[in-house]
């Protein structure tokens, strides 16, 4: 199961008479990485906490994830090099049970599909189902590459150390101020 290919989810959802949303569909096909299994088991979660809808809202909250809006806020000021938004951001979401790992995860995400529209900004806009094509373009235009690749690449090494912090939002937080102070330079 890809990205976007829902068919059977929506199916399934439909027979069982469960009102769902687009949107909730896409990032439960996504993050069950091609288990129907998973998509499932996703689905009930998503449910239970829904009272018996699948909307994204409850998928994010099922899932530990930062919605895209928080993502693009985050990125944006990691890449503007704002300290003291990100704090703000961090703790402005560290309230709704989020998973400290997968913002990193989201950011890497957002962060990889800015650097293919900075290299071949004539790609086709259905490639970005993730995240809006517009804003992708925006951020890549007013970007350096340079600053993107950086980014991408502290990410990643800040995710190996997630562990070896005191806890995962001081891991999160001090991979991000990072990057920043990198930026900076």
């Amino acid at each position: 199961m890809k990205i976007g290919d829902n068919c059977l989810l929506k199916n399934i959802l439909k027979k069982e008479n469960i009102n769902f949303d687009k949107e909730a569909l896409k990032i439960i096909s996504y993050y069950s990485q091609g288990s129907m299994r998973d998509a499932l088991n996703l689905i009930e979660q998503s449910i239970s906490l829904g009272n018996g809808n699948v909307f994204l809202k409850n998928v994010i909250e099922t899932l530990g994830i930062p919605d895209k809006k928080q993502i693009f806020s985050l990125t944006n000021a990691l890449l503007n090099a704002n300290a003291k938004k990100i704090i703000f951001l961090l703790n402005k979401i560290s309230h709704i049970g989020i998973e400290w790992d997968k913002i990193l995860i989201e950011i890497s995400h957002l962060l990889y599909y800015i650097s293919i529209v900075q290299f071949y900004p004539l790609e086709q806009k259905e490639n970005f189902t993730e995240f809006s094509y517009d804003e992708i373009r925006k951020i890549a235009t007013h970007t350096s590459k340079f600053n993107v690749q950086l980014s991408y690449k502290m990410i990643l090494a800040g995710r190996k150390e997630l562990l070896l912090a005191p806890n995962l939002k001081i891991g999160v937080e001090m991979t991000l101020l990072r990057i920043v102070t990198e930026i900076k330079k």
